[in-house]
């Protein structure tokens, strides 16, 4: 047997996935990398709304072909073992609920659609294949096994950074202060105000989004349009 597939065959027959469907050693693969703190080099992208990876498939195509006996060295078995010490507890995490009736292939998909999609983790109206009719029941109870996991998607976006409301009177008022003296005095004076931003909802005026970042506030003396 080649040994760059032993890891594959001791994570599939741990994971009792060894003669399961290609679909569900994909997803079962997939979560391992995921959560398992295992990975074995897959990467995966998004085929028929679930994760796929093009090198799983062929990787177990090829251990289909090989006889059961794994000949491995004896300087690689204890790196194997504890592999598959992790791996054991991986799957004792990620059992569904011994009341379940739902199949370890299924149960193994839907986490890793969820994963794969997190949209799917908040949003009860799904797209059309996304998850079989039989598996919808389900959702809640992969929902929270994920949770339990420790995922926590991302599903907003990333807040945009604008200056505080006081700093901004205080900019406004500078600025009005330097304008004035420098008409007073007859000179053409550019003012340079540097404030702090801190992290808040999107703030809308008028219609207009009002986006700033960290930076330095320069303007010439003059008439302001506010």
């Amino acid at each position: 047997m080649d040994l760059y597939l032993a890891p594959l065959a001791i994570c599939l027959r741990t994971l009792r996935l060894a003669s399961s469907p290609d679909r569900s050693v994909q997803a079962g693969v997939y979560l391992l990398q995921a959560f398992g703190g295992v990975d074995l080099g897959y990467h995966f992208r998004t085929q028929q709304q679930e994760p796929w990876s093009a090198e799983l498939a062929c990787d177990f195509s090829d251990l289909a072909e090989l006889p059961t006996a794994l000949a491995v060295p004896q300087a690689t078995r204890a790196i194997l073992a504890g592999m598959e010490q992790r791996i054991n507890r991986f799957r004792l995490a990620i059992e569904p609920a011994r009341k379940s009736s739902i199949v370890r292939g299924d149960w193994l998909r839907l986490l890793a659609a969820i994963h794969n999609q997190p949209t799917l983790m908040i949003s009860e109206r799904l797209p059309n294949g996304v998850v079989p009719d039989r598996l919808r029941p389900y959702l809640p109870l992969a929902r929270g096994r994920l949770i339990e996991l420790g995922y926590a998607p991302r599903l907003a976006a990333e807040p945009v950074r604008v200056p505080q409301a006081s700093d901004v009177v205080t900019v406004l008022r500078a600025l009005d202060q330097v304008g004035r003296l420098a008409d007073s005095m007859d000179l053409n004076v550019q003012a340079t105000i540097t404030t702090r931003t801190v992290t808040i909802p999107v703030l809308e005026t008028g219609g207009i989004s009002h986006e700033v970042s960290d930076a330095s506030h320069a303007s010439q003396t003059g008439p302001m349009a506010i």
